[in-house]
C-alpha cells in the first residue's frame, strides 16, 4: 500500500458529489409519463362509465381515459365536461409510480457502477 502525502485523501474518503440522474433514468420517466397520459387522455366513444348529473346510460357520450373513464364529454347535458371519482386519484397514483420506478432504476444503475468501480 503507498503512503498518501499530506492532506491527501484515499478513494474511499473522497467525498460523494450529487449526480444529477442518469439518461437513463430520464428515458424511463419520460415513457411511463408519456404511457400514463396515453392512458388518460383517450378517448372512447359508449355509454358512460360513471353515472352524473343528467346522465343517461342508453345515450352515446365520449369517455376519456382507459381502462378507467377520467372524465365525460357529454354535448346534450350542460357543462358538457364531467370528472368522474377516479380523475382525483389516479393521477396522483400514476406519479407515486413514476417516482418509485425511476428511483429504483437510478439505485440500480448507482448500484451497478459502484460494483464495477470497486470491484465488489
Amino acid at each position: 500500500m503507498t503512503e498518501l502525502a499530506e492532506g491527501e485523501m484515499a478513494d474511499s474518503q473522497v467525498p460523494r458529489a450529487w449526480y444529477l440522474p442518469h439518461r437513463r433514468t430520464w428515458v424511463v420517466l419520460f415513457v411511463i409519463v408519456l404511457v400514463c397520459l396515453v392512458m388518460d387522455l383517450v378517448p372512447r366513444q359508449g355509454p358512460p362509465d360513471f353515472r352524473y348529473t343528467g346522465s343517461d346510460p342508453e345515450r352515446t357520450v365520449t369517455n376519456i381515459g382507459w381502462p378507467l373513464g377520467l372524465f365525460i364529454y357529454d354535448g346534450d347535458v350542460s357543462p358538457h365536461w364531467f370528472g368522474g371519482p377516479f380523475a382525483y386519484i389516479i393521477p396522483p397514483v400514476q406519479m407515486v409510480v413514476a417516482l418509485v420506478v425511476s428511483v429504483v432504476v437510478e439505485v440500480v444503475r448507482r448500484m451497478g457502477t459502484r460494483a464495477r468501480l470497486w470491484g465488489e
